[in-house]
């Protein structure tokens, strides 16, 4: 692995280590475009440093253009690395490469891979492309990663505070903006499947305090009705019973004197959004994550067909 072990004896902060790791990983091309990262909290483990630590050096590298980081799908690598004679990398040297990540990483034959790559191509002309539609553009690609792994399907994101109109194609949205889709777009209503969505169990490992205890949680949201419907999601997970669940309707971060131990600050997907990377990095300060819940994806194959 490119990343060496951060060191608290050196002078550079932890958080500029792991940075300048992940530069070097890039700049001599040992890693490419596509290519992920550890998450956050597996590289936080991995390294025993604070997870904001290792969010605060990947919102650094997304600043620079050269990771993109999108929750719960983790952070991958953005830049192409470029020929000493700064030119783009020949065709060959991205079929070589392709060919190479394939084997190392997934033992895949040159055969194997051409075999993947017409079935995939086969289904995308089949099955056209899904529209996900969410609040946020990092919302709307991470359920379309979700798809993507459940059916193999290419699908677009589309993010609810554009002013264009969703592309042609099926529409996948959530029942949180069910109202909003049909005010603005009600001619698109015949295209549209409303999936439920629920809180990511990952969230209880993220707030999770180091005795192992998890501690109460403000909810941010700037919506009263879809704060309360979170609210009830979190409470009817069985890690986080009887934790107290707080709403606080803002898009703001928790003021600084609130230094309280026993809080944690969540935050919907587009309050999260709303943040610069630096209050992002704030301790007990995290997004809630949201997942296509198992029922519907089982459910979503037949219904994705009949609108192709």
């Amino acid at each position: 692995m490119f990343l060496a072990q951060p060191d608290a004896a050196r002078d550079d902060p932890l958080f500029v280590q792991i940075a300048d790791g992940v530069r070097y990983g890039i700049g001599s091309g040992h890693m490419g475009p596509g290519d992920r990262l550890p998450t956050a909290v597996d590289a936080a483990n991995s390294w025993g440093v604070n997870h904001h630590t290792v969010r605060r050096a990947y919102g650094a590298l997304a600043d620079e253009g050269l990771i993109t980081v999108l929750p719960r799908v983790g952070a991958r690598v953005r830049w192409q690395h470029q020929t000493a004679a700064n030119s783009p990398m020949p065709l060959s040297g991205f079929l070589d490469a392709m060919l190479h990540h394939a084997e190392r990483a997934y033992g895949l034959d040159p055969d194997d891979l051409a075999d993947l790559i017409r079935t995939r191509r086969r289904k995308t002309r089949q099955n056209g492309v899904v529209v996900v539609m969410e609040c946020t553009a990092d919302q709307a690609a991470h359920h379309g990663e979700e798809l993507g792994h459940a059916f193999g399907m290419d699908t677009v994101a589309f993010c609810l505070d554009g002013h264009t109109e969703p592309p042609e194609g099926p529409i996948l949205g959530t029942y949180f903006h069910l109202s909003e889709i049909a005010a603005r777009w009600p001619h698109r209503l015949g295209d549209v499947v409303i999936v439920a969505v629920e809180p990511s169990a990952e969230i209880v490992d993220s707030i999770r305090q180091q005795d192992g205890s998890i501690p109460d949680v403000v909810l941010h949201e700037t919506n009263g009705i879809r704060a309360g419907l979170m609210a009830d999601q979190l409470r009817h997970m069985p890690a986080l019973g009887g934790t107290r669940i707080f709403i606080e309707l803002s898009d703001t971060v928790g003021p600084e004197t609130d230094q309280r131990e026993n809080i944690a600050h969540l935050y919907a997907p587009k309050n999260w959004a709303q943040l610069s990377w630096s209050a992002r990095g704030r301790a007990r300060h995290d997004e809630l994550p949201f997942q296509i819940t198992p029922l519907e994806i089982k459910r979503l194959a037949p219904l994705l067909d009949q609108l192709n």
